[in-house]
């Protein structure tokens, strides 16, 4: 019993001397780091870190530790100047949605997404259907024709896509054909960003960047989620590489949202009221605003929420490092409820949107160009006729 107390001892003597040694060599390893060595260190192996470590890696690159673990989870910033650079480098306040951030967080829209991001305002309107605004930035300007509805001043993109709304300004979530199982980061600029990006970047531009097929193999994802009220989530995406040169990827998404009350509210009475109240207005008196048809005008089904569906085809084709090509395309169909947007007696209706896209993107050694096609049909109320566009 003693020779094996006594054989244990110097063992657990040696294991300590030979941790502390191997913990030495690690830290004169991290002391001869550059800082590039330092800012190519992934978040993971990061957060695995010591602290003694970490203090030693944000010495080498100058910043405090909060500001070194910033600077790892946001390089390569490219909507701020365009061009591949470290958050701290960037002209602009900039914010990163890493795809870490979006697989841990629980969020059932893009929209959603954006509650990450400091200084932005999300709302859930109806079932489903979100505004965004950024940094106060509601009801900008004052006033506006849309009534307590969608941001006009913040432009969005999708690999730099622009998804903004040429009708009455504006981005209508439910109309962009990729869903969360499609996105790689989000990259989001807070402030007026408009000598890069027009007059449509009046508060913030966001650029939602699309995931990049990176092997040959095939990969499956399918996220399914059923849950209160009827609602209904599923999405799936399918990747392969054809060869050294050739990849692609294909992905859908459905979604379905019921409300939680058939009752609405009526500015006429000023109080909430079942829906089929709206028959009982005379659609013969003039001073009634109301269609002929009564409620079958503004819903196709008052329990609705969000009825939405979409697909997307991604290809990418690269020649050498320096020639590269991606295809994108995509469709979608949506249904939401919404606010009206002219004067009426009832305060929300239907809102439907139909929309498909092409997008070429080239990069040619130092040049770059793009080539992008949108068309669809919106009726932003139901239930008007003065509110229905086909677009291009």
């Amino acid at each position: 019993m003693k020779s094996f107390l006594i054989k244990n001892f110097f063992f657990l003597i040696f294991l300590i001397f030979f941790v502390n040694s191997l913990q030495a060599q690690e830290k004169i390893y991290f002391s001869k780091m550059t800082r590039e060595d330092v800012l190519n260190i992934s978040y993971e192996d990061l957060m695995d870190m010591e602290l003694s470590i970490l203090i030693k890696l944000s010495q080498i690159v100058g910043v405090s530790l909060d500001e070194l673990y910033e600077m790892i989870l946001n390089k390569n910033i490219v909507i701020a100047s365009k061009e591949k650079e470290e958050s701290f480098d960037s002209p602009l306040s900039t914010e990163i949605i890493s795809a870490d951030e979006i697989r841990q967080s629980g969020a059932t829209s893009i929209v959603e997404l954006l509650r990450l991001v400091s200084g932005t305002i999300v709302r859930e309107k109806t079932s489903g259907n979100y505004d965004f605004h950024i940094r106060g930035g509601d009801n900008v300007p004052p006033n506006n024709m849309m009534l307590y509805s969608e941001n006009i001043t913040t432009l969005v993109m999708i690999d730099n896509r622009k998804v903004y709304s040429y009708a009455f300004g504006g981005t209508f979530w439910e109309s962009l054909a990729i869903e969360i199982i499609d996105i790689e980061r989000i990259e989001l600029i807070k402030g007026s960003s408009g000598a890069l990006y027009g007059s449509n970047a009046v508060s913030g531009v966001i650029n939602i960047i699309t995931k990049k097929i990176k092997n040959k193999k095939l990969n499956v994802n399918a996220n399914l989620q059923a849950g209160n009220f009827n609602s209904k989530i599923a999405e799936f995406s399918i990747s392969k590489g054809l060869n050294e040169k050739l990849n692609f990827r294909i992905s859908g998404n459905y979604k379905y949202f019921e409300r939680t009350q058939e009752e609405i509210y009526f500015w006429s009475h000023d109080e909430y009221l079942d829906y089929s109240f709206i028959d009982s207005l005379n659609p013969k008196n003039p001073t009634n605003n109301v269609k002929n048809n009564g409620k079958d005008a503004y819903f196709d089904d008052i329990n609705l929420g969000m009825d939405k569906k979409g697909i997307n085809f991604f290809a990418n084709y690269s020649i050498s490092n320096s020639i590269n090509f991606d295809f994108s395309a995509g469709s979608q169909s949506s249904k939401v409820l919404s606010s009206v947007l002219d004067d009426s007696y009832i305060s929300v209706s239907q809102r439907e949107i139909e929309t498909n896209y092409i997008n070429l993107t080239s990069k040619i050694k130092n040049f770059s160009s793009q080539v992008a096609f949108t068309n669809g049909y919106l009726n932003y109320y139901k239930g008007s006729n003065e509110f229905q566009y086909d677009y291009g």
